[in-house]
């Protein structure tokens, strides 16, 4: 059982996100929800949680966070309320950092995560992706991601291109 509680994790993430300066959250219009799922990537990986996560879903609800509440639950267990608060400070700020990047038109942090999983996986002696035939690369490939562009307006509504595009959310192996 976790230490901490959904509604005091509700609490500390708001006391958070008010000490985040005004300038950076620009353009974070859906602003950060908490989901009390426990989210995982790779079935490789079990032990492996996304603690949260960045979405830019222009056609509905804007750029916002996700924070994964069952995540924590799983990662931290009954670590004190202190490090429960370091960690989702933590991984606020490395999802700010996606939408920050993203605005910008960078994407190290996109790359980093990636090479993190990978890392995970080799760790584990699962070999990378790209052993098994899941190439990260295909899907996330420094050339392309040099070339991003802005999603095309679909003609009409229902269209393909009207899904959120998530972006990689910071991983953590359980303690």
């Amino acid at each position: 059982m976790a230490v901490i509680d959904l509604e005091t994790f509700e609490e500390m993430a708001n006391r958070l996100y008010d000490e985040i300066p005004p300038a950076l959250l620009e353009g974070l219009n859906g602003g950060i929800l908490i989901s009390q799922e426990a989210r995982q990537d790779d079935p490789d990986l079990p032990d492996v949680y996304i603690l949260g996560e960045y979405i830019d879903d222009p056609y509905g609800l804007g750029n916002y966070i996700v924070l994964y509440y069952g995540s924590f639950c799983q990662v931290l267990k009954d670590e004190p309320a202190e490090v429960w608060e370091d960690e989702l400070w933590e991984t606020m700020l490395h999802e700010l950092r996606h939408h920050i990047e993203l605005r910008a038109g960078v994407y190290d942090l996109e790359l980093e995560d990636l090479r993190q999983l990978e890392e995970f996986r080799r760790q584990l002696g699962l070999g990378s992706r790209e052993d098994a035939g899941d190439d990260p690369a295909d899907r996330w490939d420094e050339e392309d991601l040099d070339e991003w562009d802005e999603p095309e307006e679909p003609e009409e509504p229902g269209e393909p291109g009207e899904e959120e595009v998530p972006r990689r959310g910071r991983e953590s192996g359980r303690r």
